[in-house]
C-alpha cells in the first residue's frame, strides 16, 4: 500500500502532465474516458469557455493589426 507521500508525489506529477496539454486535447481526453460529450459536465464547460475566450483574443488581435 502506498503511503502519504507517494500518492501526493504522484498526483503532483499527473496534474503537471495534464496542465501541459492543450485545451483540445484536455477535451479529447476527456472524450476517450467518458465518450463523445458525456459526463465531466463541468469540466468540459470551463475547457470550452477557456477555449471561447482564446479564440475571441485572437480575433481581437487579427483585427487590431489589419487596422494598422
Amino acid at each position: 500500500m502506498k503511503d502519504k507521500r507517494t500518492k501526493q508525489e504522484e498526483a503532483k506529477i499527473r496534474q503537471e502532465k495534464y496542465n501541459i496539454l492543450s485545451i483540445k486535447e484536455k477535451i479529447n481526453r476527456l472524450d476517450i474516458k467518458f465518450g463523445k460529450n458525456k459526463g465531466a459536465k463541468k469540466e468540459r464547460a470551463k475547457l470550452n469557455k477557456i477555449k471561447i475566450e482564446e479564440d475571441n483574443s485572437e480575433k481581437r488581435e487579427n483585427n487590431t493589426e489589419k487596422n494598422k
